[in-house]
């Protein structure tokens, strides 16, 4: 019954976090031809944020599996009470790394422009996404950690 709800959950953060960032560019609050105005500039600041939560989510999966060892924190990995820390840490990772990879391709390639706009616009998805998966994984370390 936990796994199935956790996995619901999952689904549900993630299809609310795509339709967040869809409603932000069709409400024009970020505007796409600004950050292509901003040029090597914003992609070489993505990869920079994107390595930086990357990184961090990797650490905290590292972590999780590290105290498997202990008897409270296997119950609680027994049980599938863990299940979500650690497949939203893995979706935020999956995010960053499609941010990074678009931002060296948008920097080294030549690519038209249309094209380039619509890797922004993934690359902005892939980053609410991080954001939000990263966001969702500290709320769930700090109650497991109050739990413990």
């Amino acid at each position: 019954m936990v796994k199935k709800r956790n996995i619901i959950k999952l689904i549900i953060i993630l299809f609310l976090s795509i339709l967040l960032s869809i409603l932000l560019l069709k409400l024009n609050l970020f505007d796409i031809k600004t950050f292509q105005e901003l040029g090597n500039d914003f992609q070489y600041n993505a990869i920079t944020v994107s390595a930086t939560i990357a990184g961090f989510l990797f650490t905290g999966i590292s972590l999780l599996i590290s105290t498997i060892g202990y008897d409270h924190i296997k119950r609680l990995w027994d049980n599938n009470y863990l299940d979500n820390l650690y497949r939203a840490g893995f979706i935020g990772i999956a995010a960053n790394i499609i941010t990074i990879i678009l931002a060296v391709i948008v920097l080294y390639a030549n690519i038209e422009e249309k094209i380039e706009y619509y890797m922004i616009n993934i690359q902005y998805l892939s980053m609410v996404l991080s954001f939000v998966f990263f966001i969702w994984c500290l709320k769930k370390i700090i109650r497991i950690q109050n739990i413990i």
